[in-house]
């Protein structure tokens, strides 16, 4: 089959497109914008912003770090620690990169290295806190994503409230593709993505979780229904899963921060508020008003499934798996707190200069 015909299979319009919406049929000549129209539609090569906006975010994460949220940890008390200084080895590095864990095999390392095994597991030690972050650094991250979940939060709330679609969700699929995309949820989108698009660059600097595989499909899942959903104009609905993932993100991140400063009762009172919003927002919002959308007040538009349906879908479902995952992690978490009197984060990285009980802070992570 010829290259062609191979294209024009996967993108034939009678897949992806409905047969009959308000009266119409509508293909992908209508998702591109007409001369004179006062409708904006948005265009795949708008994506290009984001990327573009995503390098600027790393940058102003840079500044940040250094001017604000450094000083502001010192000030508050968490101190800087050196990390060892570390003898490099060829042969010791090899073992720890095939198990990041104590060798089993010490005595063959010892043979092989000369040192005995007291400077083996030593040198293992240290190697591991040179991976791991300090409270120091753990801080500042969970720092810069509290300030733009706040304020991301904070200015998708005030364009989209006044939305008609943030109370009444059948008007994401009424009128489509034919939505005009105004430029305050245009910016909205674009910055939402390139936060994204930050993350990706950044989540090998960051510190390691337990979930952190989980985190990439997660952030590589969000980046494709974002993507798609600006492609097809499915940006009304796409609002709505920012906002409800919104929600919670800053309490999590600002319950971190306390915790890492060691303000129990601070840590007690926010963990709370925090639970709650990741339950209410996650399992309740989220399933019965945005999938409830997708998947039945979507066809009393549309009349049919249709490949957008079944792809968007399949991505927002595997968002709401996650969070299951995730909150069976914050229950983990809730118990230890009830049983022990403190939140951990059940998802740390083991080798940190503090205790368990003082390694992390919520638990849940992850948006849309």
């Amino acid at each position: 089959m010829a290259l062609k015909q191979v294209y024009d299979l996967i993108w034939d319009e009678q897949w992806w497109f409905p047969k009959n919406v308000s009266g119409h049929k509508y293909g992908w000549k209508d998702l591109v914008n007409q001369p004179g129209s006062k409708t904006y539609l948005p265009q795949i090569w708008d994506i290009q912003w984001s990327l573009a906006l995503g390098m600027a975010l790393v940058a102003v994460r840079y500044i940040l770090d250094r001017i604000l949220l450094r000083p502001l940890a010192l000030k508050l008390g968490i101190q800087e620690r050196r990390k060892p200084v570390l003898v490099p080895n060829p042969v010791l590095e090899a073992a720890y990169r095939r198990t990041k864990k104590k060798p089993v095999d010490i005595e063959v390392l010892s043979k092989q290295t000369d040192l005995n095994r007291r400077q083996i597991e030593v040198w293992f030690r240290n190697r591991k806190k040179v991976d791991s972050h300090t409270t120091l650094q753990k801080f500042c991250d969970s720092g810069w994503h509290f300030l733009f979940y706040a304020v991301s939060f904070t200015y998708g709330y005030s364009i989209i409230l006044n939305k008609p679609w943030f109370s009444k969700t059948i008007d994401c699929w009424v009128g489509w593709p034919l939505q005009n995309v105004t430029n305050d949820v245009y910016w909205y989108y674009m910055i939402e993505l390139a936060f994204y698009w930050s993350l990706i660059f950044t989540l090998i600097y960051d510190p390691k979780r337990a979930d952190f595989y989980q985190m990439f499909i997660h952030h590589i899942a969000t980046i494709v229904l974002m993507n798609f959903s600006w492609m097809v104009n499915f940006v009304r609905i796409g609002t709505l899963v920012l906002i409800v993932h919104d929600v919670a993100d800053p309490l999590l991140e600002l319950t971190k921060m306390v915790n890492y400063l060691k303000w129990k009762r601070t840590t007690d009172c926010v963990f709370i508020v925090f639970v709650i919003a990741w339950i209410t927002s996650r399992h309740i919002i989220f399933p019965y008003a945005i999938l409830y959308s997708t998947t039945f007040e979507i066809m009393t538009v549309f009349g049919e499934p249709t490949f957008f349906n079944y792809f968007f879908n399949f991505f927002l479902y595997l968002l709401l798996a996650l969070g299951f995952m995730w909150t069976y992690h914050l229950i983990k978490a809730v118990i230890k707190k009830l049983s022990e009197g403190e939140v951990t984060d059940t998802r740390s990285d083991t080798e940190t200069e503090e205790s368990p009980q003082e390694n992390g802070a919520a638990v849940a992570n992850g948006k849309s």
